[in-house]
């Protein structure tokens, strides 16, 4: 197999990322959610042991980025964007875990940034471009659940 396993486990699809060892949800859901939601849906999941594992959850900044920057977006599209209309705008958008305040390196101005403004925002990744990017947490996006 390449650098991606598809595997099934159990009833549901994933994919497996060889190289750091984490399985990814191939089975989004196709509304978009905010990033409250979205921690919740992960803990939704978990009580019904999606794919027979109760450890999903959103993925960190770092992960999302590795993912899409490394052009395995033709995967994610193929398996499972299938359920999204990927010309909307509105779903290029991938939540992470990362809230603002825990990855200030990566912001490029300080201008507006206030102590609140770094908890009521999180990270996220335009699947287009694979570029970071972050919103407040009652936008709503796209959600992607990983384990490992």
């Amino acid at each position: 197999m390449g650098f991606f396993d598809f595997l099934k486990s159990k009833t549901t699809d994933v994919w497996l990322d060889k190289n750091t060892g984490l399985m990814w949800q191939l089975d989004i859901p196709s509304n978009l959610m905010t990033w409250d939601e979205a921690n919740q849906y992960a803990h939704n999941i978990n009580q019904k042991k999606y794919g027979g594992f109760t450890d999903w959850r959103l993925p960190t900044i770092e992960e999302l980025e590795r993912v899409y920057r490394y052009k395995n977006l033709d995967i994610a599209w193929k398996y499972k964007e299938k359920a999204i209309n990927i010309v909307d705008f509105e779903y290029h958008f991938y939540w992470s875990s990362t809230l603002l305040g825990e990855r200030l390196e990566k912001i490029h101005s300080f201008s507006n940034i206030t102590e609140e403004t770094l908890t009521n925002k999180a990270w996220n990744i335009c699947i287009i471009n694979a570029l970071a990017g972050y919103d407040i947490r009652t936008d709503h996006q796209c959600v992607r659940l990983v384990r490992g």
